[in-house]
């Protein structure tokens, strides 16, 4: 690498450095911004409200003990994707919910995955899912009301003994 070469990518190295602070900066900002208008934060982690709205659906599931250790990860993480969806159909107004239901079953794949596993045949796969959605965002409402962090994504691992969820989220204005 030739001495000119060098100089310019120590420059972009600069200019890129001085990107960063300034984005950070202007993050900070809002934040402080949005602390200082009344925008109260949670004490509790966001995954542990997730964990707490999934754990009925782990519970209540009677083909996760047959299943084996791979496939019963595979039915929470899809657990947790209702849950997600139900959380976030949750900080909507009501009337819009039916029909962002729909769409986000239509944009999610992971729900394929559920529709091949579920196991209650007396009932259509989308009405039970929308049941498990509808369940979750009334429970959302009665244990977290005032949470209005947006789930973005999440991402859901098994540790040796035990499960961890890691969540992106967003505030709503």
């Amino acid at each position: 690498m030739g001495r000119g070469q060098r100089r310019v990518a120590k420059v972009r190295r600069r200019k890129a450095v001085a990107r960063k602070r300034l984005k950070a900066g202007a993050t900070a900002e809002r934040l402080e911004a949005a602390l200082q208008g009344g925008v109260d934060v949670p004490p509790y982690k966001l995954s542990d409200a997730l964990l707490a709205l999934a754990e009925p659906l782990w519970t209540d599931d009677e083909t996760s003990a047959d299943l084996s250790e791979e496939k019963a990860f595979n039915l929470r993480h899809n657990y947790l994707v209702l849950t997600k969806i139900g959380w976030n159909l949750a900080l909507l107004p009501s009337d819009r919910r039916p029909e962002k239901m729909a769409n986000m079953f239509r944009e999610i794949s992971e729900i394929d995955d559920l529709m091949q596993q579920e196991k209650r045949a007396s009932l259509p796969v989308m009405l039970t899912l929308e049941e498990t959605v509808t369940d979750v965002v009334a429970r959302k409402e009665l244990m977290f009301p005032n949470d209005l962090r947006w789930v973005v994504d999440f991402k859901f691992t098994e540790g040796s003994d035990e499960y961890n969820l890691m969540v992106t989220s967003k505030l709503l204005p």
